[in-house]
Order: structure tokens, then sequence, then C-alpha cells
């Protein structure tokens, strides 16, 4: 993004139209990459006999892996995943890389380009023949969490028998499953669509983040309707919208809710873990608050009766250079 700035800058390209933003968009299409480079790829644990794989995407640019991302991961090998740690960096401190190493079973570390699904495709890439497994899970450090127990979820999703499902839905543009927490059954993973999808999917720059949104997140979802997979999710919107109406809590809730059709993990947060116990919290959501609410800090007093320490959060904000929510 600083480079797409610069030639802006220095070609005083903005003079010719009146919002920058558009043109660094229009110059960011000349660098779309077919590739991201890998940097190094770490052998840790072999857990070669699980039939589960996880693709973890993690950025942090301050070459850290916090708590909330080792608890995660944690949780997740406790599924019996086999856990691949993508990371958008050329390389982490060994003191670092020692606190995961007992966790996930490769670490690599490529060229920050593409967002999560540029992490999510290179893993596949580097894992090769991904269709023997009867599961894939991609996920990133984008939430803490869990805050409860992972094993429910990812049980009562099975007995449901879908193809594709996510912990959340959305129809903001259009229906589908978050890609923040996205879950593969081996009838999709071993399918012609699922094999041209993550080939077409291309390393944009992160200037081009919305276009990576419309075409590979929303795109995903109705890339697998269209072929007539079953998706869903594990909180659905209106699973959500529907227990607030039973529990006659609609006045408390956000009324847009109910009007336009947004963003569940940060419209509708305090409801999904009131309501539907959901796992994860949104790090966007705390550390940023981009709906501007003014109950958000309320999250530490909602999730101090689960199991969850508390402080990973609290650390990583100190980190960020946020400050932390009020006691």
């Amino acid at each position: 993004m600083r480079f797409l700035k610069s030639i802006v800058s220095r070609y005083k390209l903005h003079r010719f139209i009146p919002f920058k933003k558009v043109i660094i968009k229009v110059v960011a299409l000349a660098f779309i990459q077919k590739q991201s480079k890998v940097y190094t790829v770490i052998e840790c644990s072999k857990n070669t006999s699980s039939k589960k794989l996880c693709l973890f995407a993690n950025y942090d640019g301050l070459n850290k892996i916090h708590d909330y991302v080792i608890y995660n991961l944690q949780k997740i090998k406790e599924l019996n995943f086999e856990i691949l740690l993508i990371v958008t960096s050329k390389e982490l401190p060994d003191s670092e890389i020692r606190k995961v190493s007992n966790i996930v079973d490769k670490i690599i570390f490529r060229e920050n380009i593409g967002y999560d699904f540029g992490s999510w495709k290179k893993g596949l890439e580097i894992v090769g023949d991904y269709d023997k497994y009867e599961q894939i899970f991609i996920t990133n450090d984008s939430v803490y969490g869990p805050i409860y127990d992972l094993g429910e979820v990812f049980e009562t999703m099975e007995k449901r028998g879908l193809d594709m499902w996510g912990l959340t839905d959305s129809f903001e543009n259009r229906y589908h499953a978050q890609s923040y927490f996205l879950v593969f059954s081996q009838k999709i993973i071993q399918s012609e669509f699922f094999k041209n999808f993550w080939n077409s999917v291309k390393y944009y720059p992160n200037a081009l983040k919305s276009r990576i949104i419309q075409q590979y997140e929303i795109g995903l979802s109705r890339g697998a309707l269209k072929n007539n997979f079953q998706i869903g999710a594990y909180i659905g919107y209106y699973d959500i919208l529907e227990k607030i109406l039973e529990l006659g809590k609609e006045k408390k809730a956000p009324k847009k809710a109910f009007k336009k059709l947004l963003n569940p993990t940060l419209l509708l947060w305090k409801e999904l873990l009131m309501y539907s116990k959901s796992p994860y919290l949104k790090v966007d959501l705390i550390k940023s608050n981009p709906l501007k609410f003014n109950n958000v800090h309320e999250w530490y007093y909602l999730i101090k009766d689960s199991t969850y320490d508390r402080e990973n959060i609290i650390n990583h904000l100190k980190h960020v250079l946020i400050n932390p929510p009020k006691k």
C-alpha cells in the first residue's frame, strides 16, 4: 500500500482523479501476482496420521505470535488437526517459533500479499495432495477465542452434514459463510470446483481488499451454491435474530440488525456471545470498534464465567497500543 501511494504522489496522479483511493486501486491492478514468494518452511511436529487439516493465516507486522493466537492453536490441535501456520513475514525470532513448534506441524513464511486467501492458497500448494483429507479448516488470527468449547461446534455441525460451513454467515452484499472460520467436507475437497477455485485465486495487492472479499470470500460461497453444495453456518444470521425475538430482547439489540443485513460479528457481537455462546470475538471489534458502539468494553464482563483467560486479549491490546477496556 505504501509503495502504491508513493507512485501516486511521485507522479502527482491524484490531480487527474478527485479521489486518491480510486487511482491507488487502479494502479494496484498492475501488481496482481499469480505467485507469492515462500521464504522458509519449518517442519515442526509431525501429525501425519491426522485426516483433518487446518490452515491458519497469521499476520502481526511486529514479529510476534501473540498469546491469544497460541491459545487458539492449542484448542484447534486438541481436535486432532494437522496445523499449517502461514505467516506473512520473512522470519520470526527463534523465541517466537519455540512458542508454537510443539503445536503446529509446519510454519510457512511467505510474502505479504493477497491477504488470508493468499495464505490459504499457498498452504494448499505446499500440502500438494490435500484431497486426502476428510476435512479442511481455514481460519486466521482475526478473532479472540475460543471462549467456549470448540469441540461442541464441530460435533454439532458434523451432524448437520454440510459440505461447507462457517461459524457465522452474512447477507452483506450477498449471502456467504464468513471466511474467518470455514470448514470443508471431503466431498467438496475432492471436487473440481474446489480445485478450480483455489487455482483461480490470485495474489491481489493489499490495496484491493474489497475485491478479495467480493471475488473470494463471497465468491467461494456463491460458487459452492452454484455447484449444488450444501453450505451454512453454526450460528446463522436469522437464527440470532430469531433468538433475540424469542427472548424479547429486540429493544436492546441494534435497530440496524432488523433493517439492514450487515456483518453479524460486528453488529450483533453482544447477542452472539450472550444468546448463542459464540466461541469467538472479532479482534477488530475490540481493537478499533468500527461501528462506534458505546458498549464494546462490556466484552470483559460477558466472558468472565468462561474458561477463557481475558489477559490474552488485554495483553494483545497493550501490544498494539490500544487502551485496554474499562475495569
